[in-house]
């Protein structure tokens, strides 16, 4: 189709998620840069979870199907939840107004800055070495067979089709609809813009003073692995989130380092489960582990592989310590249904990582690995909202001596 029109149908698209995702973040977060974030993650998760279900009837590259989707998306959530108390230009307003001279002109310098990166990035893409070798091209590859997340054999000497694919899902996502490598463009610069906005508001919502979270930010900003990322075509952000959410839990156990200390404990649990679960997904380390130790002695589950057995190991342990740590949800029904929720779509994801692929068809292994995706992403977005709805009420409460806390935290 004419350029025109394809990027016209990748700003609906756009727009209806946004639209989408913005009334279900509403629904736990209902104002400020709280929401912003978390509608973010859910737009994500909703973008990753439709390519990959549509992969499954190979439209997962038809620019038709995955626009109607996202409208379809919009739809069923103007049907189903309430219309925002406050819409996003009034949290705009509202932020503007509470900035004083000095802050609207840093405002205003930084926005300028990444508008003027991210258009130089359209006329001088920076690919990287890693972009060009599979990054894109696995995203290509997923466009012209319509089923995201399939093997695509690009290097005959590194498995990079079992490295984590949701970035690259993503960016399919775009360049499907848009048929270009613009949509990829843009990803780079706003997973930085992401990654700097929930740091701000991790840090604030501790009560951080303005000048040290700003401070706090510039420094990692201004590591050399985030300048390269925001020079290249790569995926190291996912993991950057994936980190974030470990410092949100982190400051919660600070935070409430007044109350019980078995309360403290269970959070600091949690904070070492996802901490690890970053540094898994990073590194692949339950593979590394199963393929280069427990798979040596040769003892597997009846349907599994040599040594695929951690993960589930894993997932009873954390069955046995859920009752310990549910006292953390049970003053909000909805965390702890979002909670209920992500546990069992990660045990139906864990489950069915320890089938034997070897045993499969290739177009049986496709659809075991596109489901597993689908609901491993689902899950991840259920944890996160699930942490957003039991966390934002606590790390709002005043502290003894600074009644005044909230009120900054909600303003920034």
């Amino acid at each position: 189709m004419p350029p025109v029109v394809s990027h016209v149908l990748l700003a609906l698209a756009i727009a209806a998620g946004a639209g989408a995702s913005v009334r279900v973040a509403s629904t736990a977060v209902p104002r400020g840069l709280g929401r912003a974030v978390a509608a973010t993650v859910v737009w994500g998760a909703l973008v990753v979870a439709q390519t990959l279900a549509l992969g499954l009837a190979a439209l997962g590259g038809s620019a038709i199907a995955l626009t109607v989707a996202a409208g379809l998306a919009w739809l069923a959530s103007r049907a189903a939840l309430p219309e925002p108390a406050t819409t996003l230009r009034e949290d705009l307003a509202a932020a503007w107004a509470g900035l004083d001279r000095r802050g609207r002109a840093l405002a205003a310098a930084l926005g300028g800055v990444a508008a003027m990166w991210t258009v130089w990035l359209l006329f001088y893409p920076a690919l990287g070495v890693d972009g060009t070798m599979y990054h894109l091209p696995e995203a290509l590859s997923w466009v012209r067979n319509g089923r995201p997340g399939s093997s695509s054999a690009l290097l005959y000497d590194l498995p990079v089709d079992s490295y984590p694919l949701t970035d690259e899902v993503l960016r399919a996502w775009g360049t499907a609809i848009g048929e270009s490598f613009v949509w990829s463009t843009f990803v780079t610069p706003a997973g930085a813009i992401l990654a700097l906005a929930a740091g701000w508001l991790g840090l604030r919502a501790v009560r951080i003073d303005r000048a040290a979270a700003a401070l706090a930010l510039v420094a990692l900003a201004a590591t050399p692995v985030f300048v390269i990322q925001l020079n290249t075509t790569s995926t190291d952000m996912t993991a950057l989130a994936w980190l974030a959410s470990c410092a949100a839990l982190s400051a919660a156990h600070a935070t409430m380092s007044g109350q019980a200390g078995v309360t403290a404990r269970r959070w600091s649990v949690l904070a070492a489960g996802f901490f690890a679960l970053m540094l898994d997904e990073r590194f692949a380390l339950h593979e590394r582990l199963r393929d280069g130790f427990l798979a040596g002695f040769g003892i597997g589950l009846p349907w599994g592989a040599p040594g695929d057995y951690l993960l589930a190991i894993l997932l009873v342990a954390g069955l046995i310590a859920l009752p310990w740590l549910w006292p953390v949800l049970a003053s909000d029904p909805l965390a702890r249904r979002l909670f209920i929720v992500a546990v069992t779509l990660a045990g139906i994801a864990v489950i069915s990582d320890t089938f034997d692929v070897n045993r499969m068809t290739l177009a049986a292994e496709r659809l075991q690995q596109s489901l597993e995706e689908v609901v491993e992403a689902l899950a991840s977005a259920c944890f996160a909202a699930s942490m957003t709805v039991a966390l934002l009420p606590r790390l709002s409460q005043p502290g003894p001596s600074n009644a005044a806390g909230t009120a900054q935290v909600r303003n920034g």
